[in-house]
């Protein structure tokens, strides 16, 4: 049902992005002023760095209090280990990095460019428009999910295993 969707046709473009060299504070007034949970580092050229998010300023607040803040750019607080997606990716694989990870947002990039970012709320309207557009509307009944290799196999059956 949803195979088809992939993460451009459900990405958000017009994103709050920061650079390295801005200040942590001007990042944290940007998450509180759009209110989002963090934002994508880029350079001038649209590479993507890392994010800045919720947690980068929570290290900010604790540095703050126990060290003082010496270096007080956003690359500094920034996570690079991200996982990130390609415009190709499909729903089903995002879904799953959601299902699997605790991730909020996906950074989608091409050849290094962020593009686009993907949250779990892009998944959700995805589902709800495609529900939508099938026709179908289930109140309090669950829809047909695609079943799991290991419930096609009868455990209790000892001749098909090993």
């Amino acid at each position: 049902m949803y195979g088809n969707i992939k993460a451009r046709d459900i990405m958000t473009t017009r994103l709050v992005t920061l650079r390295p060299s801005d200040d942590i504070y001007q990042g944290l007034q940007a998450l509180l002023a759009h209110r989002i949970s963090g934002a994508p580092v880029v350079t001038e050229a649209g590479i993507f760095l890392g994010v800045f998010n919720e947690k980068s300023c929570m290290n900010v607040v604790i540095d703050d209090q126990y060290h003082g803040v010496s270096n007080t750019q956003v690359n500094t607080f920034m996570f690079t280990d991200v996982r990130t997606i390609t415009p190709e990716t499909s729903l089903i694989d995002i879904a799953m990095l959601f299902h699997s990870e605790p991730l909020r947002r996906l950074p989608v990039l091409e050849d290094g460019k962020l593009v686009g970012l993907v949250s779990r709320r892009d998944v959700l309207r995805a589902v709800d428009t495609t529900l939508k557009k099938a026709g179908i509307r289930r109140k309090g009944k669950s829809i047909a999910p695609m079943p799991y290799y290991s419930a096609l196999i009868d455990p209790l059956d000892n001749d098909r295993q090993a």
